[in-house]
């Protein structure tokens, strides 16, 4: 889902614990018992999960079923 940030299948994110995130931040986050890698966007009631993928659609989720774990600080990959 956020192949439009470089990321692709196999690549290995690396994060920096936190609970919280700025606007637009690249997060994991949870959502319930699934884990997600997307940009964060606080909206009111509600956050908005946004994939760097135009195929993909933005995922809205109540702002209390989020849970940020981490933002994203690098990113490694094999070759």
């Amino acid at each position: 889902s956020m192949i439009d940030e470089g990321i692709h299948d196999g690549d290995l994110v690396v994060g920096s614990r936190r609970e919280s995130a700025a606007t637009g931040e690249m997060v994991v986050a949870l959502v319930g018992d699934e884990a997600t890698l997307k940009r964060f966007y606080p909206e009111g009631p509600q956050s908005r999960l946004q994939p760097a993928n135009a195929r993909m659609e933005p995922r809205f989720v109540p702002a209390a079923d989020v849970k940020v774990q981490g933002i994203v600080v690098g990113l490694m990959r094999k070759f």
